[in-house]
Formats: C-alpha cells, sequence, structure tokens
C-alpha cells in the first residue's frame, strides 16, 4: 500500500524541467535578486551566482538619471519553474527574490 501522494516536482527536480509549459502572458520572466547603483557589489553577486551554477546576467536600467545594477536569473518560459528557482536562491544563496516580466 502507498503511504502518500507521488514525490512533488520540488522533490524531483528534474521532473518539472522535462516538461514544456506555455510561455507566461506578457513573455518569459526573470528572477530579480539585486538591484542598486553598486555595480562592484552586483558584478560580486553575479560571479557567486555563476561560479554556483546558476545562469544569472547583469540588467543595467537608468533610473533619475543614475543607472542602477540589477542582477537577474533566467529568463524563464515557465513561472513555475521560476518560483521553484527562486526557493533555492533565497535558500541558498540568502537573497531576496522578485519575478518579474523580462524586460524588451
Amino acid at each position: 500500500a502507498s503511504s502518500g501522494p507521488p514525490a512533488s516536482p520540488a522533490e524531483a527536480p528534474g521532473a518539472a524541467e522535462a516538461t514544456t509549459a506555455p510561455v507566461p502572458a506578457g513573455g518569459p520572466v526573470v528572477i530579480q535578486v539585486f538591484s542598486s547603483h553598486d555595480e562592484k557589489q552586483a558584478k560580486a553577486i553575479l560571479d557567486r551566482l555563476r561560479s554556483g551554477g546558476v545562469r544569472a546576467f547583469l540588467s543595467p536600467v537608468e533610473v533619475s538619471g543614475k543607472t542602477m545594477h540589477r542582477v537577474r536569473v533566467g529568463p524563464f518560459n515557465d513561472r513555475t519553474l521560476a518560483e521553484s528557482e527562486a526557493v533555492m536562491l533565497r535558500k541558498q544563496y540568502r537573497l531576496d527574490t522578485w519575478i518579474t516580466q523580462q524586460d524588451g
């Protein structure tokens, strides 16, 4: 007899990645983990994530005439996968996460 439901995708990460889900309304999403005027700090976080195998990138944006250096992860065509990755980023890297539409 079974002792419970089958493993959830969070317990079997490969299972969720093997399925193809529709692109979220509005297009792909990214996870923002950092935003600051401090480019050096942004690059340090970017390097830390990349060294751990995370698909991270810098996404600078002008705000009130100053450049904000955003560190983002992705893109993801499936918001559920982005949410799972965000949980890992919060736990493993102790970063705040915000899922948003990819620019451009």
